[in-house]
Formats: C-alpha cells, structure tokens, sequence
C-alpha cells in the first residue's frame, strides 16, 4: 500500500513537469542550442581561414621580438 502511494505521487509530480512551458520550452530549446555551440564555432573558424593576420609585437626591450621574428615570418 506504502509504495503505491509512492508511484502515485512520482507519477503526479512527473506530469505536472512534463506539462510546464519551460518543460516543453527546454526540450525544444536545448537540442538547438547544443546543435548551434557546436556548428557556429566551425562556422568562424571556417571564416577565419581565408582572411590574412597581421600581428604587431611591441618589445621595447628586444629581447621577444629577437625570438619571435624568425617563427613569425615562416607562417
């Protein structure tokens, strides 16, 4: 008699979830949303590819752009 009662109120509380806007809302939303964090990151690095870098190195003591020059220029 005890766990019936149990799975009663397990089955009320289940429902009264699954019937909430924000319930229905997050089951559509989060796919999306996991579906976008996954596709707009490869969509700007895709971007990012095809457009020239130029990089600045500010070394008023010589020493990094000593370091940096050779490797800068080879990429």
């Amino acid at each position: 008699m005890m766990m019936a009662n149990v799975w009663a109120v397990i089955r009320r509380e289940y429902l009264q979830r699954v019937r909430s806007k924000w319930f229905i809302f997050s089951t559509i939303a989060g796919p999306l949303f996991m579906v976008a964090a996954l596709i707009v990151p490869a969509l700007m690095q895709s971007k990012d590819e095809k457009s020239e870098r130029n990089i600045a190195v500010v070394d008023r003591t010589g020493v990094l752009y000593d370091r940096m020059a050779g490797p800068l220029k080879e990429a």
